[in-house]
């Protein structure tokens, strides 16, 4: 029987340890159609399992060649723009300050990466202190827009452009509180991807642990949907949800696979 954490970030859903009877890690996967557990009597659903490989072949399948635009405006001269990563040991957040950090060298503009360390407070003084800067603009970098709403509402009313990455679940401009636009894959899509990857790496017998952090919005969406997911399997369970701050999480995940 497969046992496996997966775990929910607001970058995104993420299978993070897969555990085989024993533990030993060489025992053969169940054939479909076994139990799913000593004495549970559920078996698993074959055409479930055939869906979910087929999913998870689609979505890991290499992308095509960029179809999208390869030009765009020319930028406007040297601005200052500050970057507040919701939790720099996040490596969602950490990357799309790394790109723009890049992107900032190239067009000659000054950029600055606060870390808002994981916490909610943590983050409201993150974005104080870039308001305090009086930037041309700020990236929200996972940092969600209904928890932070206040700060980034006097950030748009002192003039202070707004740009969200995963700043809520869903891409586009944010009419309340006012961003620009928040760039975003679908939260939706990360979870199912993930989910069913635990369906069929366990042959249709995974037994999970949700992990989530219901402060931000993304995360709860995101364990939402992959809990249909392995809910839709006859042989897969979710044993507990855990909601925990990211700020957190690395001591309650290790608490977690311990036990």
């Amino acid at each position: 029987m497969g046992t496996f954490r997966v775990g929910s970030r607001a970058g995104g859903v993420a299978v993070l340890v897969g555990l085989v009877a024993g533990c030993g890690g060489g025992a053969p996967a169940p054939d479909a159609g076994a139990a799913s557990g000593p004495g549970s009597g559920k078996t698993t659903d074959p055409a479930y399992l055939a869906m979910a490989k087929e999913y998870v072949d689609k979505v890991t399948t290499p992308g095509t060649p960029w179809s999208g635009p390869t030009s765009g405006p020319t930028a406007q001269g040297k601005k200052l723009v500050v970057y507040v990563s919701s939790d720099q040991r996040n490596g969602g957040p950490q990357g799309a300050g790394d790109g723009a950090k890049e992107a900032a060298q190239v067009i000659g503009w000054d950029l600055r990466i606060l870390d808002g360390q994981g916490s909610v407070q943590g983050r409201t003084t993150a974005l104080n202190q870039a308001i305090a800067l009086k930037p041309d603009g700020i990236i929200l970098g996972n940092v969600d827009t209904l928890e932070q709403m206040p700060v980034i509402e006097k950030a748009a009313q002192m003039g202070i452009k707004l740009v969200g990455w995963h700043a809520t679940a869903a891409p586009g401009p944010i009419a309340s509180p006012p961003v620009f636009t928040n760039v975003t894959t679908d939260p939706k899509e990360v979870a199912r991807a993930a989910a069913f990857y635990a369906v069929t790496d366990s042959n249709g017998t995974a037994n999970v642990i949700l992990f989530k952090d219901s402060i931000t919005t993304i995360s709860s969406l995101k364990t939402d949907v992959a809990a249909e997911v392995i809910k839709g399997g006859a042989g897969c369970q979710v044993l507990t949800v855990d909601d925990t701050p990211m700020g957190g999480r690395s001591e309650e995940q290790t608490s977690e696979l311990q036990s």
